[in-house]
């Protein structure tokens, strides 16, 4: 796993980089580093497991196939995640990709926001967003199916079909851009995967998912 400073800079320095002098952008970057503080317990609701009922706090859990798990969506540029979510707990780099993850919730009951993204071309200023992975019971799809729910109750929201590409994990997939993994030992899904739609689940998501096992 690379150094979590590294991937932050490797995230976020092209978009100082351009225009500017080698001082200005150690300057600016300060000025970042600063925006990236720890804020896993923010207002946004995307990490933290607090149990607000509000109509925004609602939203702000609502996963979205193919566009977004709350407030993080697909395509979105990953700094812009970043300032959302604040310092990452970990994650890893390279070839213009990178994973990223937050974990959030309370002692003996941890869950993980995940991030899988893309900078393509490999010099482009911006990285995407083109995954995201959560393992939160509190994110929920407009019918209420999420981490809890069993592949019976899914199936009435979703079309699934099983994805033996990511065996021995069992993961049940879509082209609407929503995926599910379940326990073997339950049959409960224990994390759900949003993406583009229109395909099945991206090789990405071994990535994604073993990054943060």
């Amino acid at each position: 796993m690379i150094n979590l400073r590294n991937l932050l800079l490797s995230l976020i320095v092209p978009l100082l980089i351009s225009g500017s002098c080698t001082d200005q952008t150690n300057q600016d970057a300060g000025k970042l580093s600063s925006i990236f503080k720890d804020t896993r317990n923010g207002s946004n609701g995307t990490v933290s497991d607090d149990n607000n009922n509000s109509e925004s706090a609602k939203g702000s859990w609502l996963l979205v196939p193919g566009i977004s798990a709350g407030s993080t969506s697909i395509n979105e540029n990953a700094s812009e995640v970043l300032k959302k979510l604040g310092k990452p707990d970990g994650g890893d780099a390279a070839m213009g990709k990178a994973v990223i993850f937050w974990i959030g919730g309370i002692p003996g009951k941890k869950h993980t926001t995940s991030i899988y993204t893309v900078r393509q071309p490999i010099d482009s200023p911006d990285a995407k967003v083109k995954e995201i992975r959560v393992t939160s019971p509190q994110f929920k799809t407009k019918e209420g199916n999420g981490v809890g729910g069993t592949r019976l109750g899914i199936e009435k929201e979703f079309k699934l079909k099983r994805n033996t590409f990511f065996n021995p994990a069992l993961v049940y997939d879509t082209t609407e851009g929503i995926a599910f993994e379940f326990s073997k030992d339950t049959g409960y899904c224990t994390a759900v995967v949003i993406y583009e739609k229109g395909k099945r689940l991206p090789e990405a998501y071994l990535s994604l998912r073993e990054a943060n096992q």
